[in-house]
């Protein structure tokens, strides 16, 4: 064998040698990942549903599950509560439901911690519901409030929402885990991709880590040439479907709630971020449409962003919380914010004044223990 055939030879060998190598390292690194990755703390009190995607199990008792006396518990009607709620609101409170996310539901703090149970510590005439679900968009939070509405009794409706929630009603899936979709015919929403395909609650391991196996190359170009590229939305057009579509959940919504004579408050929960952006498109549409349609519209980042720097680090959960994607939910501190900030602009208004003081007259409150 001639010198220059050999040396060929030795480079197409180096070559290969490299390659493997470095696919071996990607499976290094993907495996690394999986080992060291942190459970998402849904999967426990969650269970699937074929309307909704997931939802809290019924009765359930997290003991410790965010950490030490950090409890999470939800009664048989699946709300965030350590005891049953009744149909009827009892005499002489005023009762307050509070639709959302994770950071309703309270992600990462006890059950009296989350900023709805906060509520009923800054006036004992409040009876607050918490139907918060981790993980919701603003279209899952209102199909399940659609669900419960016409079995409880209230007269507020705080419909609670952080920016990303929007964005979460383009897709089918979130975190891997089928969702519904809803659509509109003309004027009127349709819920479409139900049933919420089930298998992902069936491979609750491989769903776990699909995102992380999505990272390797190889299945990357399987993928690509099975399937051939799947068309992604942009951001423009995600903006504007969700824009469409939270628009008719909102219109619905505000006349449900006035045939009802209830009153109806969006209120917008600043992540981080939002508190160094001194506009948001998503803010200037909510308050646009909120002012063109008679909608009550609460962004509580104007209360946030007049704090130090050091005080809003405070109001937001580090890396302690052993779970995925628990940073940057809301401390016990931020909660108590929250509740204190919302609670201040509820009573600022006169048509609730008369609520807590129509039902003070019913009967003395007594402060919940």
């Amino acid at each position: 064998m001639s010198r220059t055939r050999k040396a060929c030879f030795a480079l197409v060998a180096t070559a290969l040698g490299l390659l493997l190598l470095e696919g071996l390292a990607s499976v290094a690194v993907v495996a690394n990942k999986m080992f060291t990755q942190r459970r998402l703390a849904e999967r426990l009190h969650t269970e699937y549903d074929a309307q909704l995607g997931w939802i809290n199990k019924a009765e359930f008792h997290g003991r410790d599950l965010y950490g030490p006396s950090l409890h999470l518990h939800t009664n048989a009607q699946r709300f965030r509560a350590t005891e049953a709620t009744a149909t009827k609101t009892p005499p002489g409170r005023v009762r307050v439901v509070c639709t959302g996310d994770s950071f309703t539901l309270g992600y990462g703090v006890a059950d009296e911690d989350t900023w709805c149970a906060q509520l009923e510590q800054r006036n004992a005439t409040w009876q607050a519901v918490n139907l918060g679900q981790g993980g919701y968009g603003v279209d899952q939070a209102y199909l399940w409030y659609q669900r419960v509405e016409p079995s409880y009794q209230h007269a507020i409706h705080l419909c609670a929402f952080i920016t990303e929630d929007f964005r979460r009603m383009a897709n089918d899936t979130f975190g891997g885990y089928g969702k519904p979709v809803l659509a509109l015919d003309g004027d009127r929403l349709m819920v479409t991709n139900v049933p919420v395909p089930r298998t992902p609650y069936l491979l609750a391991s491989l769903m776990h880590n699909g995102n992380l196996l999505a990272e390797l190359n190889t299945l990357r170009v399987m993928r690509r040439v099975i399937w051939g590229k799947p068309y992604i939305k942009n951001a423009r057009e995600v903006d504007v479907y969700s824009r469409r579509i939270a628009t008719q959940i909102f219109s619905e919504l505000a006349r449900q709630h006035a045939q009802r004579g209830r009153l109806f408050v969006l209120v917008h929960l600043p992540v981080k971020a939002d508190l160094t952006q001194r506009s948001s498109a998503w803010r200037d549409f909510l308050a646009r449409a909120a002012a063109e349609s008679d909608w009550n519209y609460f962004y509580l980042g104007d209360e946030m962003s007049r704090l130090p720097r050091d005080q809003v680090d405070a109001l937001y959960l580090g890396n302690d919380v052993p779970y995925q994607a628990a940073a940057g939910h809301y401390s016990a501190r931020g909660n108590r914010f929250v509740a204190t900030a919302l609670h201040a602009r509820l009573i600022a208004r006169e048509d609730v004044r008369q609520l807590l003081k129509q039902a003070q007259q019913t009967e003395p409150a007594v402060r919940p223990h």
